[in-house]
């Protein structure tokens, strides 16, 4: 065999992790031992790091952090827009760090790394988390706005009676993200830890709307003033045109059932040959910003042929712009 780098001889040494390992962890010790190798090797003598997997997953997990975070700003945004309230949206939005930070228990306890599959979990129950506390926290305004009561009062009326509609909207996304924790398989090793961390956030979620957003409410929810002090939400600018439009489509919707039946059942139909139209793949395609050229060289080969190959092929690749050296 021979190495070259840049065309000058080198002495290749692969590092392979075993299996069960971190990735991140082992290139993080490599590189760490590789810098108290450098200072005792002669001075004609250097050490050159030519592939690293760990970049690319870390990479990976800095735009999914990135996405997390932005995805709970934007969060507590929308709520914020729609609600048009400072002190609720801020009752609400305290559902996703909480709920993600809880989640980290079970994960601690399953032994399971914030890794690709992990932080995708966390990253797209960003939405789902906030939904149990808005829920609560709505029916607990409209005690308060409606009924007259007091914040206190209301926040305990108000949780016992949507109580059950929130537990039976989260226990059923429960049913759909517990099975996939406990697939067999190799998609089992892949979607084990995005399931179970998934229904972790959901399940906590689900605690957190029937604790800490109820005692919130009842603490920084001004109570309603009533006709002479203040107005109902619903004639808010924002929320009159929404409830006029919805509004007429229910009214459509109510008067023409036959289209809608008809348009449901063409939806669920199309099912079908838009599956059929998608393509599949076990592992999405992934851009790494590497590549690597394979030759095969007749049989019975040299080394020096192969070599005289070879190296006019790299050369004219390491002119090519784009291409690190």
């Amino acid at each position: 065999t021979a190495a070259l780098l840049n065309g000058t001889p080198a002495v290749v040494v692969a590092v392979r992790k075993q299996s069960g390992t971190n990735t991140a962890a082992v290139a993080a010790a490599v590189k760490e031992r590789m810098a108290e190798i450098q200072p005792l090797l002669p001075k004609d003598f250097s050490v050159r790091l030519i592939r690293d997997q760990s970049e690319f997953i870390n990479h990976s997990l800095a735009a999914i952090e990135e996405h997390l975070i932005l995805g709970g700003i934007l969060a507590a945004i929308v709520v914020l827009v729609f609600l048009g309230n400072v002190r609720s949206t801020i009752i609400a939005a305290l559902a996703i760090p909480v709920s993600i930070v809880g989640a980290f228990a079970l994960m601690a306890a399953l032994r399971y790394t914030l890794n690709q599959m992990t932080m995708l979990a966390l990253t797209l129950m960003v939405g789902v988390v906030i939904d149990d506390a808005i829920v609560v926290l709505e029916n607990i305004y409209r005690f308060v706005e409606e009924k007259g009561m007091s914040p206190f009062q209301a926040a305990i009326e108000g949780t016992r009676e949507i109580g059950l509609a929130v537990m039976a909207t989260t226990l059923s996304l429960l049913a759909v993200f517990v099975p996939v924790g406990f697939m067999s398989g190799i998609v089992g090793r892949f979607m084990s830890s995005f399931g179970l961390t998934a229904a972790a956030a959901i399940a906590i979620s689900l605690i957190v709307s029937f604790t800490l957003t109820p005692m919130l409410a009842a603490r920084w929810i001004r109570p309603h003033t009533g006709r002479d002090g203040g107005h109902s939400s619903r004639d808010s600018k924002w929320y009159r045109p929404i409830d006029a439009g919805y509004t007429r489509m229910l009214r459509w919707s109510m008067a023409h059932r036959p289209a809608i039946v008809v348009v449901s059942v063409v939806t669920i139909l199309s099912i079908v040959p838009l599956a059929m139209m998608t393509g599949v793949n076990f592992i999405p395609e992934e851009d790494e910003s590497q590549f690597e050229i394979t030759l095969r060289a007749p049989e019975g080969s040299s080394l020096a042929a192969t070599q005289s190959v070879v190296e006019p092929i790299a050369r004219d690749v390491r002119e090519l712009p784009g291409v690190g050296n």
